[in-house]
């Protein structure tokens, strides 16, 4: 697993076995040593729970160190592909294609300037130490009532670790704080709920405005042929309200849940969306929701980049140049510009199988536009955990949805220090044991 800053906690298990048969009252002890290895998912520049592939057809380059508890899949179409740090796979590292991706490739370069190694311990959530890969999926979900929120699974929970949380649903909204404060501030909506007039129902007066959340943004998603009834947070707003809010929390608010659960009717879908994300607050934040979440232009690219991560069913990215008007027009009329996004993200994938290609790597941040002579910066990590359970329409099976930009991923070295993670970074554990007679 390379040079990861983890923890690592050691323990010595003794037991002395004396034979009934024996005569001579002989005992011998048997020691087993244990060593348990923790490591945050975004001390990865990319972390893969099943499967990986990654597949490009432009030149790319991985500068952080990849794992995947499934096997590894590489075949760069026409393309190099270099691997600037360690590669490792819990099962087994192939130069092809997955046996059920559709593609056909023209074979590619590959080259590794590190380390690879295949058959090593899986990482996983400590619950028990299972590796069920939909284990992972519960850190983005609500508890159930019964579930104590400082027990294994409990601890692992973005909704256990959040400062605020946000519950939308048809019999009404709420704001309250998080478990370490036993979920007992409640937080009047009318603080999270932006109190402005509708563009085009006139404009508001001078210092009404207040909140952060609209909970009635509309948009195409063209790849899931869906309307998306997204609740928009304004990031701009959202900095102007951090201050208050945190002092009715009682501390910095650095975690924020959304749940949205208000049923969907046909031809409709769930969403959460970022705007205005250019600056965040001082100390760093985490945005984590069980719905697909949609990045809108920049983020966290103001003065001093923060410590920041995205946990979500799915994340698509649109570009400054995004336009809701134009979302169901054709490619062309659905021009990108480049954009950086400074994030660390976690998010499911629709996997290979079933006649398509899950699109890989290179697409796990999903696209909408015209990206043609764009570039995208990505810096920070990237961890597929889990399948989307909302946001299920496969890479690839319509045409026109999106052309590619010039990506750029880029590990966040700082992310080997703790102390520059993005607030409720998960952990990944794994274990190493030998014996001694």
């Amino acid at each position: 697993m390379g040079h990861r800053k983890g923890n690592v906690t050691c323990y010595r298990v003794t037991a002395e076995v004396s034979s009934p048969s024996a005569n001579n009252g002989s005992v011998k002890e048997f020691q087993q040593e244990i060593q348990l290895i923790s490591l945050p998912v975004f001390q990865f520049g990319i972390f893969y729970t099943s499967d990986l592939e990654i597949n490009p057809r432009n030149n790319l380059t991985i500068l952080g160190p990849v794992h995947s508890n499934g096997n590894i899949y590489i075949e760069p179409h026409q393309s190099s592909l270099v691997f600037k740090n360690s590669v490792t796979s819990a099962q087994n590292i192939y130069h092809h294609k997955h046996p059920e991706d559709p593609l056909v490739r023209q074979w590619g370069r590959i080259r590794n300037d590190s380390t690879s190694k295949s058959r090593i311990n899986s990482l996983v959530l400590p619950i028990g130490l299972v590796k069920d890969r939909s284990e992972f999926r519960s850190i983005s979900e609500i508890p159930p009532e019964n579930e104590d929120p400082f027990s294994a699974r409990g601890l692992q929970r973005y909704y256990n670790k959040a400062d605020l949380i946000l519950i939308l649903n048809d019999e009404g909204n709420r704001a309250f704080s998080g478990a370490h404060d036993d979920i007992s501030i409640n937080i009047p909506w009318t603080l999270i709920e932006i109190s402005e007039a509708k563009p085009g129902k006139g404009k508001p007066e001078k210092g009404k405005r207040s909140g952060f959340l609209d909970s009635d943004v509309q948009f195409f998603d063209k790849r899931e042929y869906s309307t998306v009834r997204a609740v928009e947070i304004n990031l701009e707003d959202f900095l102007k309200s951090h201050k208050s809010l945190s002092a009715a929390l009682g501390h910095p608010l650095r975690t924020l849940y959304i749940a949205d659960l208000r049923k969907s009717k046909a031809g409709f879908q769930s969403g959460v969306r970022l705007i205005n994300g250019q600056s965040l607050p001082k100390y760093g934040l985490t945005i984590a929701t069980l719905n697909p979440i949609y990045i809108q232009g920049d983020y966290n690219r103001g003065k001093g980049i923060k410590p920041a991560s995205i946990a979500a069913d799915s994340v698509t990215l649109l570009s400054k140049n995004w336009e809701d008007d134009h979302n169901t027009l054709g490619l062309d009329q659905r021009r990108a510009d480049s954009t950086v996004i400074n994030a660390a993200i976690i998010t499911g994938t629709v996997p290979t199988g079933n006649g398509h290609y899950s699109g890989g790597v290179e697409n796990a941040v999903r696209l909408l536009e015209n990206w043609r002579y764009r570039s995208l910066t990505i810096k920070g990590s990237l961890a597929v955990l889990f399948d989307s359970e909302l946001a299920i329409s496969p890479w690839g099976i319509v045409p026109g949805i999106y052309s590619p930009p010039v990506r750029n991923f880029i590990w966040n070295e700082d992310f080997e220090e703790i102390k520059h993670l993005p607030p409720s970074t998960p952990e990944l554990y794994s274990y190493a044991s030998s014996f001694r007679i």
